[in-house]
């Protein structure tokens, strides 16, 4: 009997068999971490997220299904003068995620002074919430204080996914159904080989690169002095930051800023702290003005990024219904 059987929710079919989006993980413990004790902390993190443990069936009407195997997730263990962190992540992230054999998850510990443990999962299990929420998890199982009751995920249909729902004009939504019949006719599925093909294509073309920031100290104190005072979040500031940096850079007064954005709070079915995507993507323009400082031209993009997303989550909403 199959522990979950869940069918992907809208924003999750949207990353299905996407080759460029996983997210990575890193924590470092304090001190050498037994492994037996490691690999029994992912067994109940395991137990606590179904998801992790997951793979997609297809079935005769070509729906996709994440569905839980019971294998264990292997773990690769190396020792700091072996392997570090960004190499294991660049080798990892080009090998292809199985779909059909899963899991779509993949672990590594490197063990030196301290204990590295780094995650690299397909975005289809995870958002970058859901990434942290397992992370936290593995260190309480590490510190045997894991509740293991499992976190599945909500499932709603589409026209209860949502907290509101928005009814879309009877002319509109004739279109949009119309559109969908036609795509149905005339797309075209991919065979496994042909995926594999793409990814391989892709990934030549489109190697991965990292780029660290660390904030510590008194300067991620200012920050927050400075968030509070004038009625920003951290993370509004430092999309600024890295939005007017990067026009500096390019010597451009204009930019295409793409933001992630989190809808868990717009679910009829409480996330809890379960792997899953609850993410959508927004896209805007932000614009800066030399002649404001940087407080003001901050406040120009949060603008543009809150208008933005409130008319995302409208879309999404309409897509729900």
């Amino acid at each position: 009997m199959k522990y979950m059987e869940k069918f992907p929710m809208l924003n999750e079919r949207l990353y299905l068999r996407s080759p460029s989006i996983n997210v990575c993980f890193r924590a470092i413990v304090e001190g050498i971490i037994d492994k037996t004790k490691i690999e029994k902390a992912l067994e109940n993190a395991c137990i606590r997220h179904p998801l992790l443990n997951s793979l997609v069936e297809i079935d005769n009407k070509n729906n996709a299904w994440l569905v839980q195997k019971n294998d264990s997730i292997g773990i690769e263990y190396y020792k700091s003068n072996e392997m570090n962190w960004q190499s294991w992540y660049k080798k990892t992230d080009s090998i292809v995620f199985d779909f059909l054999k899963g899991p779509l998850i993949k672990f590594c510990v490197i063990i030196g002074n301290n204990t590295e443990i780094i995650i690299v999962g397909h975005h289809i299990i995870g958002d970058g919430i859901g990434y942290l929420n397992l992370t936290k998890d593995i260190l309480l199982a590490l510190d045997t204080k894991l509740d293991t009751t499992p976190q599945i995920p909500p499932y709603e249909p589409n026209d209860k996914y949502f907290k509101e729902t928005v009814l879309l004009d009877s002319g509109v939504h004739s279109f949009a159904a119309s559109l969908n019949e036609e795509w149905r006719k005339s797309r075209v599925r991919f065979s496994e080989k042909e995926y594999f093909d793409f990814f391989e294509c892709y990934r030549n073309k489109y190697n991965p690169n990292l780029y660290m920031a660390s904030i510590e100290g008194s300067q991620l104190n200012k920050i927050l002095e400075k968030s509070k005072l004038n009625g920003f979040t951290v993370n509004e500031i430092i999309a600024s930051a890295f939005s007017l940096a990067i026009m500096e850079i390019l010597n451009k007064n204009e930019i295409r800023l793409g933001v992630a954005a989190n809808i868990r709070n717009e679910l009829v079915s409480e996330p809890n702290n379960c792997m899953g995507n609850f993410v959508t993507g927004i896209s805007t323009k932000a614009y800066y003005d030399p002649s404001k400082d940087f407080m003001a031209n901050a406040g120009t993009i949060t603008a543009a990024i809150k208008d933005q997303l409130q008319n995302q989550c409208q879309q999404v909403k309409d897509i729900g219904r």
